[in-house]
């Protein structure tokens, strides 16, 4: 049988806070036993560890915390969807490149993100983030945000 046309009772799309449902599990480059394999691993995973069920009492915290950047003054609309965020920056701000300089900056800083088309910071942390840390994200990128608004030099890449 070939694994990746077999059904199994996991959700492998749509957002984490949703319900399991039936689904076919699919890979994007071929379908062949091997990659059915390491997808039916991966979902092993989130089984066993209760990532989806971690996902979803974590989403109400991790946007509450992600908002607050809503406040700075670059920030132009933050918008989140369960363990996932874009902070869309203001891209008439300091040349337009405020956000991909922000996102260099928060990297250089120990935060890993990157930036969107149009001026956005995307935010996906590991699903078995802790509060602290994505406090951490939250008060990184403010700070990146800031440095980069203040000086155009910060945040380029050399």
């Amino acid at each position: 049988d070939d694994h990746l046309r077999r059904f199994c009772r996991h959700r492998t799309q749509g957002p984490l806070t949703e319900p399991p449902r039936w689904t076919r599990i699919t890979t994007r480059t071929q379908d062949t036993p091997p990659h059915g394999a390491v997808g039916l691993a991966n979902l092993a995973i989130l089984e066993r560890e209760e990532l989806v069920s971690r996902a979803a009492d974590m989403a109400t915290p991790f946007a509450n915390a992600v908002s607050t950047l809503g406040t700075h003054a670059t920030v132009k609309e933050v918008r989140t969807s369960g363990m996932m965020a874009a902070v869309r920056v203001d891209t008439g701000f300091m040349g337009g490149d405020l956000a991909s300089r922000a996102a260099q900056r928060a990297r250089e800083l120990g935060v890993l993100n990157r930036a969107l088309y149009e001026g956005s910071l995307q935010i996906s942390p590991p699903l078995v983030i802790e509060l602290s840390e994505i406090q951490r994200i939250v008060e990184t990128l403010g700070q990146a945000l800031t440095e980069c608004a203040a000086d155009p030099t910060i945040g380029r890449r050399t």
